[in-house]
């Protein structure tokens, strides 16, 4: 919705900011490498992002919790909330 900005970082974290504002709204923790993509869903319910610890999470966003991982050989798992 071109409301929300999703940054990856090199201390494995993905921060969400306000973009009118620039408030930053959330940090999510889980990743154990740096975190180099991050993509919104078409629906923007949901953030993908990979790092270089080779797993891609997804986010149920903005609004929190990790639901499932993705590590080669692309087995998904649930996990607790970020």
């Amino acid at each position: 919705d071109g409301k929300t900005l999703a940054l990856g970082s090199g201390d494995q974290k993905v921060r969400l900011w306000r973009v009118s504002d620039g408030t930053h709204l959330l940090t999510l923790s889980g990743h154990r490498g740096e975190v180099q993509s991050v993509a919104f869903s078409p629906d923007g319910q949901t953030i993908a992002s990979g790092s270089r610890d080779r797993e891609v999470r997804l986010w149920r966003g903005p609004d929190g919790p990790h639901p499932s991982t993705s590590s080669p050989p692309w087995l998904w798992e649930g996990f607790p909330g970020g």
